[in-house]
């Protein structure tokens, strides 16, 4: 690509985003249903380890050169940011400070 080029790039609808975010949402909810699923991580490093772990399966996905399993990793990395924020919200993280 030239310095200084742009490239066109369609715009994706916000029906398509709002079916990813639907994508999502499904799969939290059935981590969440699991046997184990209602345990909650107890510290930010926890929740980093869980989403560091999921980009390391994306990097593999990227590698495989498979769309499906790179979209699905995709999914599991905003699960695991999801849950962690919520997690945070809901006080079980170990906080250092309170606001």
């Amino acid at each position: 690509m030239m310095k200084g080029a742009t490239v066109e790039r369609p715009k994706i609808s916000k029906e398509r985003a709002a079916l990813a975010v639907e994508k999502v949402k499904q799969k939290l909810l059935e981590l969440m249903d699991e046997p184990d699923g209602d345990k909650s991580f107890a510290s930010t490093h926890e929740i980093y380890g869980a989403v560091a772990e999921e980009h390391k399966e994306l990097l593999d996905a990227l590698h495989a050169d498979t769309e499906d399993e790179f979209a699905a990793e995709l999914a599991d990395i905003a699960v695991a940011a999801i849950f962690g924020i919520a997690c945070i919200e809901e006080w079980t993280v170990e906080h250092r400070s309170k606001k």
